[in-house]
């Protein structure tokens, strides 16, 4: 998944599992980003200054 999708996810559901961030972060070291990335972080960190997203807890598979 591309940074910009998980942002688009992070946004439509209000919340940012904790396994999100991670793939955020790695994704992050890996590369620059361009206009798009960078507006799309600009958007999470806005949402989440507001309030609008919250960090959760990843959730995990029974089996």
């Amino acid at each position: 998944m591309q940074l910009v999708e998980i942002v688009q996810r992070v946004l439509e559901t209000g919340e940012l599992p904790m396994n999100l961030e991670r793939q955020m972060q790695k994704l992050l070291r890996q590369r620059e980003f361009g206009e798009e990335e960078m507006a799309a972080i600009d958007q999470l960190i806005e949402a989440i200054n507001c309030g609008s997203v919250r960090s959760v807890p990843s959730k995990t598979k029974l089996s």
